[in-house]
């Protein structure tokens, strides 16, 4: 296991989170972020299940 892979996707999932509570993005980008971190949380445990 990538352990430096992990952090990475770690740091996008905190960076991603941290945009969601931004007021001035509109439902729609918030929406696409939520599907990033939704994804990037399959796709970490996936690669750590490997």
């Amino acid at each position: 296991m990538d352990m430096d892979k992990i952090i990475e996707i770690d740091i996008l999932l905190e960076k991603y989170k941290a945009k969601l509570a931004d007021p001035s993005l509109s439902d729609s980008v918030k929406s696409g972020y939520k599907n990033m971190i939704e994804n990037l949380k399959l796709f970490k445990k996936e690669f750590m299940e490997k």
